[in-house]
């Protein structure tokens, strides 16, 4: 061992957080998290860890739940991973203030609840689920840290557990739906006001959502929105001529149509002949 390393051990069995964290990521090969040692990691990396040193709380979360040891013994590398240490860090490091950890725990528990509904146990489940209850938690306590890279994504994904919830609850219990709609236009209009990137699909939702409520115009300036932030062109036009139609504002409808039919290769095959079929039903009804 060099005299670098030696000092750093003896700065880590005195105590020092940053020299335990920096002696145990000595062990692990950042780029892939191979582990060289990984008795020496964990133990420092846990060391400096319980003494609440953030970076340390989130390699070990990151590090059980997924990663390698170099082993030539069996074939270079062998994944190991620990469920329960890696949530008890994640934890840890969402409490000291993690935004990325907070993320983790919600993707986490929503998992949980998925489980829940493809094992059968869906009656009431929303309502019901603690899984659903402690993603929502971890989610907006992300949203809240207002990190640009992190609370974007935590309101994506909250966006679409509300718009999901209401989805089903649509069916036997509106008022509910309708709370859970709400929601989901919040979600939405934090999603497209943040850095996120993919902003196109929640536009669209919030077109879709104020259309569920009635709210034409807003409907029409969230699917125009849509577009604007790379939206396929033909299946929004199509929304909005829905939303005319259903305004019976005929005259708007009927240009939306043919605006779609008579469009270049910006408008596919399928949207076309939807609109050929749209346009020829609302002008026999009318």
């Amino acid at each position: 061992m060099d005299h670098t390393f030696e000092d750093l051990k003896v700065s880590a069995e005195a105590g020092n957080a940053v020299a335990q964290y920096e002696l145990g990521m000595k062990y692990v090969q950042e780029r892939e998290d191979y582990i060289v040692n990984p008795d020496s990691a964990f133990y420092w990396l846990e060391a400096a860890a319980t003494q609440g040193y953030l970076p340390a709380q989130k390699k070990l979360g990151e590090l059980y739940d997924r990663y390698y040891i170099l082993s030539p013994e069996y074939g270079w590398r062998v994944r190991r991973f620990d469920d329960e240490k890696s949530y008890k860090w994640r934890k840890a490091a969402a409490d000291s203030g993690d935004a990325e950890s907070m993320y983790y725990l919600g993707t986490y528990h929503e998992g949980l609840k998925l489980l829940t509904k493809h094992g059968f146990e869906v009656q009431l489940y929303m309502a019901a689920s603690d899984h659903f209850q402690t993603a929502e938690k971890f989610y907006l306590q992300c949203i809240q840290c207002e990190s640009p890279v992190w609370s974007g994504n935590a309101a994506a994904e909250l966006a679409d557990l509300y718009q999901e919830c209401g989805d089903e609850y649509e069916e036997y219990d509106r008022p509910r739906a309708i709370r859970m709609y709400r929601r989901t236009i919040k979600m939405c209009q934090y999603v497209v006001s943040s850095d996120y990137s993919n902003k196109a699909v929640y536009y669209d939702s919030l077109g879709l959502l104020y259309d569920y409520f009635g709210e034409s115009t807003e409907a029409i300036k969230m699917y125009q929105c849509a577009i604007d932030s790379g939206s396929e062109v033909g299946p929004i036009y199509l929304k909005i001529a829905m939303v005319y139609e259903d305004d019976e504002d005929y005259t708007n409808a009927i240009a939306i149509y043919k605006k779609i039919i008579e469009g270049g290769d910006e408008m596919s095959s399928h949207c076309k002949k939807l609109a050929e079929d749209d346009l020829k039903r609302l002008e026999d009804s009318i």
